[in-house]
């Protein structure tokens, strides 16, 4: 099964890997612009509940990546 989030800003069907804080072909950054899309197959009962839920997680945390500040110890601290 493969699961795709279709950006509703630009139509583009991203893969988990396409998405680094943003849409891989627009600017939209809001889980509420993505729909999820089942490739194959039907989803049924609490399993098709649960993959559906853990997608959602899975999307919202590529959204919601958090910059990393870097801090050279060599450079002047005054600049930071």
């Amino acid at each position: 099964m493969e699961i795709l989030f279709k950006c509703k800003k630009c139509s583009k069907k991203n893969n988990i890997s396409n998405l680094n804080g943003t849409c891989g072909n627009c600017d939209n950054n809001r889980l509420e612009n993505f729909k999820i899309i089942i490739t194959r197959g039907k989803l049924r009962g609490m399993s098709g509940m649960q993959t559906l839920s853990r997608a959602k997680e899975i999307l919202k945390s590529a959204l919601n990546k958090e910059k990393i500040l870097l801090i050279d110890p060599k450079s002047n601290f005054n600049k930071i």
